[in-house]
């Protein structure tokens, strides 16, 4: 069994659903499970605001105005087939710009 701890951060939470507050989801899994499979449970729960939001729409890739961070790594390229284990964390947030 795989507990995979998801934090939606706010200015993501928001646009999905509705609230400022950060969204904290545990996701259980029979075992080892990818990036990609998570994100598609959570797609499931959401739907498509959801999928708007995390997926661009003209690639069906991440969302270049978003981070992932998974297990404190930021790695774009090899986040979807990163495999997770039990513990493991994901961060959704908003990319901030700015000084």
């Amino acid at each position: 069994m795989a507990t995979v701890h998801v934090r939606i951060a706010s200015g993501v939470s928001d646009q999905l659903v509705g609230t400022s507050r950060p969204l904290e989801i545990r996701l259980e899994f029979p075992g080892p499970v990818t990036v990609r499979e998570v994100l598609g449970r959570l797609a499931d729960r959401y739907g498509d605001s959801y999928r708007k939001l995390v997926f661009d729409p003209e690639t069906d890739y991440l969302n270049p105005r978003l981070v992932y961070i998974v297990d404190n790594i930021a790695d774009r390229e090899a986040t979807l087939d990163r495999v997770l284990h039990d513990g493991s964390k994901v961060l959704i947030a908003p990319v901030y710009e700015g000084g």
